[in-house]
């Protein structure tokens, strides 16, 4: 199967899923914050997943989508699923129970320069001035909201909440290193299945061994989690795989660094909380770093394998 550059339409809309995936998994953070006080982290991440991977696979399944694959995909998307689904989400979910919705997106902003360096000493990508930039840029951004009041003395005070989200970080860096290869031959939506199935297998052992808190049943709290499951998992998985298989892991990441300013804006509408000129210098470079990572790279063109026809539905 030779490489194609992607059309111009099919780029614009990986884009525009992207920046949608950005602001459901930004509001996932209020919304975990709130569900995280009834559901142990656990079995939160957990049920969320497995209820995004059954919709999913009962998707793909109906439109068609073919479940033989290679042994080759399927290693990369299962080992994709394990460490970046489910070790990422328990890393995660644990530790914002010890933080703040809004630290714990901001932290979550660093994977762009993970993912950069870990495509960079396992494939070799090349960084090109645009995406150096870029990610200079995201970073900038997510180390100024990050920096505690207390200046640079504050970074050695991290909490373990802080620091099981830093490990989230590093686990879903890696994690792109699978996902590019397995979505080589293999559509977005049954490989966004089999990655989240793969995650709720790893979650599924401490999920069974924590306990359940009063008021874990009551209707709101399984209605934020069922939306969380729909919107923030299985559309978003879906729409960030997309955007994989269209732009490429290093030009896709860098839309984590949105993710952080939509937690800080729903978190002033729903948790109250205050938006510094600190916090608007930092959306402001992340807002950078996007528009950067969106325009052309100069250079040799970039090439991608293409999709199979049913994925451009």
């Amino acid at each position: 199967m030779s490489a194609v550059t992607p059309p111009p339409r099919r780029t614009a809309m990986a884009y525009v899923q992207l920046l949608g995936t950005s602001c459901l998994w930004g509001a996932n953070f209020v919304v975990a914050k709130a569900v995280l006080d009834y559901w142990p982290p656990g079995r939160f991440a957990g049920s969320r997943i497995a209820v995004a991977a059954l919709l999913l696979a009962a998707l793909a399944t109906w439109r068609g989508q073919r479940w033989r694959l290679g042994a080759r995909a399927w290693w990369c998307l299962l080992a994709a699923g394990a460490i970046g689904v489910g070790l990422t989400q328990g890393l995660l979910f644990g530790g914002l129970r010890y933080t703040t919705a809004a630290d714990g997106a901001l932290l979550m902003a660093l994977t762009p320069i993970g993912t950069a360096v870990a495509l960079r000493l396992g494939d070799g990508e090349r960084f090109t001035r645009a995406r150096v930039l870029s990610v200079v840029l995201g970073a900038a951004g997510a180390g100024i909201v990050i920096l505690p009041a207390g200046g640079l003395r504050g970074l050695f005070a991290a909490s373990g909440g802080d620091l099981a989200i830093l490990g989230a970080m590093l686990t879903a860096s890696a994690s792109f290193l699978f996902l590019r290869r397995g979505l080589e031959t293999v559509e977005p939506l049954s490989a966004t299945a089999i990655t989240l199935g793969a995650g709720a297998v790893v979650l599924t052992p401490p999920a069974l061994a924590e306990h359940m808190l009063p008021g874990a049943g009551a209707g709101w709290v399984l209605g934020l989690i069922a939306a969380s499951a729909v919107f923030s998992m299985a559309l978003g998985w879906s729409w960030w795989n997309a955007g994989v298989a269209v732009l490429g892991a290093s030009r896709t990441v860098i839309f984590q660094d949105v993710v952080p300013a939509i937690t800080l804006v729903v978190g002033a509408a729903f948790l109250h909380t205050a938006i510094t000129l600190r916090d608007v210098a930092g959306f402001l470079l992340i807002a950078g770093a996007v528009v950067v990572t969106m325009a052309p790279d100069r250079g040799p063109p970039r090439t991608v394998v293409p999709l199979l026809p049913s994925a451009a539905d």
